[in-house]
């Protein structure tokens, strides 16, 4: 779980357990099934399309023609 997150830390790895042990999962299944449906809770951060397909809001006025 640490590593599919990119943390490496012990002080990570213990709250993940400490989380598991709180909420009684005692099987690596439980605590693979945990960790998907807490993963699909989570907002996905946006793709590129999405950020690259910037809409200007304000209309664009050419003030050295007008």
């Amino acid at each position: 779980e640490a590593v599919l997150s990119g943390k490496l830390n012990f002080r990570y790895i213990d709250r993940i357990l400490f989380e598991w042990k709180k909420k009684g999962l005692k099987t690596a299944e439980e605590a693979k099934e945990h960790s998907q449906h807490f993963r699909s809770q989570q907002k996905a951060p946006p793709s590129k399309e999405e950020t690259s397909t910037y809409k200007r809001q304000v209309p664009f006025y050419n003030w050295l023609e007008q």
